[in-house]
């Protein structure tokens, strides 16, 4: 866990703390692809190739959660149709190093994951792949890093990847989304094994035909087994999956 660092003395000698901003982590599987948005950062010392994590300063708020959702809002999130309702939670809070004494900055971080049509606008910004990421901001590789390791961990015992799927899915995309956040390849067979000794998909009888492929059986999340996203109370398992 990345360590917290100490506030940095002022001219005064007083330690302080003025100044809190809210990031969002927002992840989403697209086109068999872990992505992530960022937005340029602005201002005159931002530099051409400077990204960074939609967010910004606040103002001391009554709740850091509602604040998290005005931001969504302000930049026009939108969830694929039928998608389930995303999933936000608070990921960690980070201290920033202050550059040339100015004042220190908490930054209060959340991770969201939305599903595979999900758009975002009313906001300059970019979907990134983690491995390809451009020049960022001060502190944003390390939340960034924090929030991928932050998701591998969670998915192998939380039901928090179905909301990077949509509706209804097939064992392959399941296996897909997986691959790809834990950055490696699983076997197929020991994988199906595991999820279905799970009891917490459900097929609705339909399948989906691929270019060149045999007709896939759809499934979709047993929503009686869990509860509202991001409350972290829904039905908890361990996987622990084995290299192809």
């Amino acid at each position: 866990m990345p360590a917290f660092r100490k506030p940095v003395p002022d001219k005064r000698g007083e330690k302080h703390l003025s100044r809190v901003s809210l990031e969002l982590v927002i992840l989403r599987v697209e086109a068999e692809q872990l992505q992530i948005w960022l937005e340029p950062k602005a201002g005159p010392s931002a530099g051409a190739e400077k990204w960074k994590l939609p967010g910004s300063l606040i103002s001391p708020a009554p709740s850091l959660d509602a604040e998290a959702r005005r931001k969504l809002k302000h930049r026009k999130l939108k969830q694929g149709s039928g998608s389930r309702r995303l999933y936000m939670e608070q990921l960690y809070t980070f201290a920033r190093r202050p550059l040339r004494r100015s004042p220190s900055t908490i930054a209060v971080t959340y991770l969201v994951l939305v599903g595979p049509e999900a758009g975002i606008g009313g906001e300059r910004g970019r979907w990134f792949l983690p491995a390809k990421l451009p020049a960022l901001s001060p502190g944003t590789a390390e939340t960034v890093g924090y929030a991928l390791e932050r998701l591998r961990n969670k998915i192998q015992y939380t039901p928090a990847v179905f909301h990077l799927l949509p509706p209804q899915f097939s064992l392959s995309e399941l296996q897909m989304t997986y691959e790809r956040i834990l950055g490696r390849s699983l076997d197929k067979r020991n994988f199906r094994k595991k999820f279905l000794s799970l009891n917490i998909l459900i097929s609705n009888g339909q399948t989906a035909s691929g270019r060149g492929r045999r007709p896939a059986r759809l499934y979709s999340h047993l929503a009686g087994r869990g509860t509202r996203a991001g409350a972290g109370r829904e039905k908890s398992f361990l996987l622990s999956f084995a290299s192809a």
